[in-house]
Parts: structure tokens; sequence; C-alpha cells
């Protein structure tokens, strides 16, 4: 967890600045370091504004900052959240059960994907671990930032020229194991 791990530690050593970069976080200089821990402490409540969120977000933010913010009520979280896992394909109650079973089938379907995608080898190692449980498959996603975790099927490249994937993944957030 980035708060807790990063940016209210107590000290920056060489081993959390490595570890703040290997994870994409934004880093704080320095000599401002101190300043951010301190900074937070001086708010009485603290709001996340989100598009969507998931209970477990939820959850790891507020153990982070508990020592600074005992009260529930003093951590608040605005936006739409995502209950029961509802962003995997297996419990996406949205899409009715023939388009779930439509994305699987997609997803499954290595020769189409083959014809119609340019898939790296890490991208194919990824869509084989998805194969395996389709139900798990993330289909949560925002624009300019897609999750490490979101489905492949969303940022493989098309073979077309001209045509650019559904979704880009950017530099900062390569998708890792």
């Amino acid at each position: 967890m980035a708060f807790k791990s990063y940016y209210l530690a107590e000290e920056v050593d060489e081993k959390r600045e490595k570890w703040a970069v290997d994870n994409c976080y934004h880093r704080v200089p320095a000599d401002s370091f101190k300043d951010f821990g301190t900074g937070m402490s001086r708010f009485g409540e603290v709001h996340f504004v989100f598009a969507r969120y998931t209970s477990d977000a939820e959850a790891k933010i507020r153990d982070a900052l508990a020592c600074h913010y005992p009260k529930k009520e003093s951590v608040q979280f605005h936006g739409s959240e995502v209950r029961d896992g509802s962003y995997k394909l297996g419990k996406a109650l949205h899409l009715n059960p023939m388009r779930r079973q439509e994305f699987a089938g997609l997803v499954c379907n290595k020769s189409l994907l083959k014809a119609i995608f340019e898939i790296s080898p890490d991208e194919e190692e990824q869509l084989e671990k998805e194969r395996k449980d389709t139900d798990q498959i993330n289909l949560m996603v925002r624009v300019e930032s897609v999750p490490k975790g979101a489905a492949t099927l969303f940022t493989l490249r098309p073979r077309k020229t001209g045509i650019e994937p559904l979704f880009k993944r950017i530099a900062e957030h390569p998708r890792r194991a």
C-alpha cells in the first residue's frame, strides 16, 4: 500500500525509493517528504474522489491512514462503489449472460484473436491466465489509465494499420504478473 509503505513512512531510504519507482507511484522529493506526512496529519479529514472504487481499496486506504485518522468518518470516499466483485466477468450482472459468454468465448478463441490482433508473448501469457478462469477477468478500465489487472483484450493492438487499441496502457503502468 502506497500510503503506509511510502508516503507516510517515517523516512525514505534507497529501498523505499526503489519500491516507489518499481510500483509506478508519484514520487515525493526527498526534501519535501517529511512535509508531506506532517501536512497529511494536520488535516481534520481527507476526502478521496473516485469514479469507481472497490471496498477492498477502501479498506486498504483506511488501514494505512488509521494512525492519522482513527475516526472512520475522518476519511471520506466519494464515487460509485463496485460491490461484490461486479467488475469481474462472472459477476458482471449489468451484462446479460449471453454477452458474458460471448466475451469469454472471444478471449478463449486463440485463432480469431491472433488473426485480429498483434499479440506479444507477454500478452499471450496473460491471455492464457485469463482463459483458465474467464469469470475472474477484470472488466474495469479507465481511459488513459488502464488498471494493471484489466482484461488483456482491451489493450491488444489490432493488426490493421491505422487502428488503435480500444484502450492504451500508459508507459508508467506496465502490466505486471
